[in-house]
């Protein structure tokens, strides 16, 4: 399967952005160009394996919600919905969130729903 450069260009956008960083400060914490990181995100250029990594590790995010358009096997509507909107959340609203729907569905296995 291809990968689908608009939708990556996208989602690695979407993490510079919820980062408050302009394309130059974005690619400096990367060591990278601000001309690489804006035909990544125009989808001009595909990202190399190892700057998928650096831009999971360095920003907290999962290659998978960066690749999630790509994958032969995504995840469904769903999970890639709640994916996008935790990307936009920080580490300690993302406990929050993922503390309350594990509270919520202890409360919906003892109603039996």
């Amino acid at each position: 399967m291809a990968i689908k450069e608009n939708a990556l260009g996208q989602r690695v956008s979407d993490v510079r952005n919820k980062e408050g960083l302009s394309q130059e400060e974005f690619a400096e914490k990367l060591y990278l160009s601000r001309e690489y990181v804006a035909m990544i995100e125009t989808g001009k250029r595909s990202p190399s394996l190892s700057t998928v990594i650096d831009i999971a590790n360095t920003f907290h995010v999962s290659t998978d919600s960066i690749l999630a358009d790509s994958l032969e096997h995504p995840l469904s509507i769903e999970e890639s919905e709640i994916c996008h909107l935790l990307m936009g959340c920080t580490p300690k609203e993302t406990a929050i969130i993922i503390h309350m729907v594990k509270e919520l569905v202890h409360i919906l296995n003892e109603l039996a729903i």
